[in-house]
């Protein structure tokens, strides 16, 4: 039978099934195992196509989010204050500024001076310049963020406005927290 060429599979089946090998019940079954294990296989193929749709869901969802974290940090700066112009909104008006600022948390940007240890406070200054007009002065704790801080180098810090010194030269700020630099 198998020298011959036109020999088939079903043939064999046939075959076996007269010689009583193969029980039909038995090629029911196992037709029925192959049908689960199709099934089976689409199953799990469908599971990893839902996981890589959950991880690009995840990762985009993660970009999304530094993305508009990054947009809100950068408009965050956008709007902070220059030393120049706060220094100007005292000048120019004095009892307004400090309604408008004192005690409040505002973002400052601008150039740095000097960044030096206030022995008297405890506390590290880091003054802002603002030419022509004053000075800055923001108060705060030593932190790495501090020690990478240099003279001319743009910076932009959150702090508490304490308002004009009584020279009326400097604008004072406490509990400064370093943004961005």
């Amino acid at each position: 039978m198998l020298q011959n060429e036109d020999f088939d599979i079903n043939d064999l089946v046939n075959n076996r099934k007269l010689q009583g090998l193969i029980n039909p019940k038995e090629r029911r079954i196992s037709q029925r195992e192959r049908e689960v294990q199709k099934s089976a296989q689409a199953y799990q193929k469908q599971l990893k196509i839902n996981k890589i749709k959950k991880e690009r869901e995840e990762k985009q969802a993660k970009i999304d989010e530094e993305r508009a974290a990054k947009e809100a940090f950068n408009e965050r700066i956008d709007n902070a204050y220059s030393a120049t112009s706060l220094l100007n909104e005292f000048y120019s008006n004095e009892i307004r500024a400090n309604r408008n600022f004192k005690n409040k948390r505002i973002d400052i940007k601008g150039t740095i001076y000097t960044v030096v240890k206030d022995d008297y406070e405890d506390k590290v200054k880091i003054i802002l310049n603002a030419p022509g007009v004053g000075s800055v002065i923001c108060f705060t704790d030593e932190s790495e963020a501090v020690a990478q801080l240099s003279s001319g180098r743009q910076v932009v810090l959150e702090a508490t406005c304490v308002g004009l010194d009584d020279s009326k030269v400097s604008l004072y700020f406490m509990e400064t927290d370093i943004i961005g630099y």
